[in-house]
């Protein structure tokens, strides 16, 4: 048995190679040399620098601890956070089988869609990887059945806690996992089906609670139900029914392809007198409403909601009268002639602008038909007084002097010969 030796690719020690002869021995040296092999010293040092990050990864998904040995969890946590990646990479593709139903019933189009995401949840992975999680893909949900099924397993491989375990499975591929795993997803599929049926009675209680109906006849046995989603007011009514479009149409709400909605901002005020208002509207209408916050409910029930404002005054942002004062109010009123009488008034789009030098007019305007002021107004309003009152009072207002006028007079010069001085003469 011949030795020879090779250098750590990292710390540089001297590591012995064995061969049959020297000239293997030899042979086995220089590749190690040429592959930057490192000794097991430092090979040690990465492995566990390596679980502790996985340890660390896995603490921040929310995984629970390990139950085991210092060393056994060190070692189950770089295998368990393997496991997992590659599980939720499975799940991944399993997502998106699901939302082409079967790849056999596709157009060719749409399996070149799906190959192309395929692609792209497997990009940056290696040949040998991929091809791997592509036949783990197939055996796995071979082995599951159903993606209901894949998420519980999920559930379960998340909960195993003893690092025994994991080490144990380290070298089983993930559809026998799963197989061996069969009776645990069946016992976590019946507890989130308890927990589903116990979810839907509590939906059912607050569904009720939240619904109003109008007294009398119904003109629909459809409910319409109010959200809030953002700064978006939404009201969902699953009917085509023309009285109720005309009566979103007139309070301000748009079609938005399943729902109608209308996007709350200064100008609609308190949000939640919107919500109690809408709702107050549909029921004096006919109709069945749900309102889930329990203030608007209250409120569209006793009526005690601040009436929206509809006709405005307020800043113009960007456009022809940038920093004017935008006048507006609802169709059914009639007020241009008594807008365009603000000196400087200007009428477009249905609209009237007015300059910021006539906000006190505007002012005026707005206290006798009724209309709110906006922030912006007002600190328009606030300047122009401002500078008003800065302005400097003259009492009185001196007459300049008269300018100097050319009447045209000249005096006329008499020239008359003499003699030069002798002093001057040459």
């Amino acid at each position: 048995m011949a030795k020879a030796y090779f250098n750590c690719a990292e710390c540089g020690a001297s590591v012995a190679i064995f061969g049959h002869n020297r000239s293997e021995a030899d042979r086995k040296a220089e590749w190690h040399e040429q592959q930057e092999h490192i000794c097991t010293e430092c090979a040690n040092k990465h492995r566990m620098e390596e679980n502790a990050k996985s340890a660390q990864e896995n603490k921040a998904s929310g995984l629970p601890s390990l139950s085991g040995s210092e060393k056994q969890t060190a070692w189950a946590e770089t295998i368990r956070k393997y496991m997992l990646e590659r599980a939720e990479k499975i799940g991944e593709l399993i997502a998106v089988a699901k939302s082409a139903e079967h790849l056999k019933s596709l157009s060719a189009d749409g399996r070149v869609e799906v190959k192309a995401e395929f692609a792209n949840i497997l990009s940056g992975i290696g040949d040998a990887e991929r091809y791997a999680l592509h036949y783990a893909f197939d055996e796995t949900i071979r082995a599951i059945g159903t993606d209901e099924r894949y998420a519980a397993f999920l559930t379960v491989l998340c909960g195993k806690t003893r690092a025994s375990w994991w080490i144990d499975n380290r070298d089983i591929n993930l559809a026998q996992v799963a197989t061996n795993l069969r009776d645990d997803i069946d016992h976590t599929m019946a507890e989130q089906k308890i927990q589903t049926e116990d979810q839907k009675e509590i939906v059912r209680e607050a569904q009720e609670e939240a619904l109003l109906k109008p007294f009398g006849e119904q003109n629909s046995t459809q409910i319409a139900e109010i959200s809030l989603v953002g700064k978006q007011l939404r009201v969902a009514f699953q009917e085509k029914n023309e009285a109720f479009r005309l009566l979103m149409r007139g309070a301000g709400f748009v079609w938005a392809d399943k729902f109608w909605a209308r996007v709350m901002g200064i100008t609609t005020g308190n949000t939640i007198d919107r919500m109690a208002e809408t709702a107050h509207r549909i029921l004096g209408a006919g109709f069945m409403v749900r309102v889930h916050d329990e203030d608007a409910r209250s409120k569209a029930i006793s009526g005690q909601f601040e009436p929206e404002q509809t006709r405005w005054i307020t800043q113009q942002v960007g456009g022809s009268y940038d920093g004017w004062c935008r006048i507006h109010w609802p169709k059914s009123d009639d007020l241009y002639a008594p807008a365009k009488r603000i000196l400087g008034a200007r009428y477009k789009d249905g609209n009237v602008y007015c300059p910021p030098g006539s906000v006190i007019e505007a002012e005026d305007f707005a206290m006798r038909y009724g209309f709110a002021i906006s922030p912006g107004v007002a600190k328009i309003l606030a300047l122009h007084l401002a500078a008003l009152a800065a302005g400097v009072v003259v009492q009185d207002i001196k007459q300049p002097a008269a300018p100097f006028a050319d009447d045209g007079s000249r005096q006329e010069l008499d020239a008359q010969p003499s003699d030069i001085d002798e002093s001057l003469k040459d």
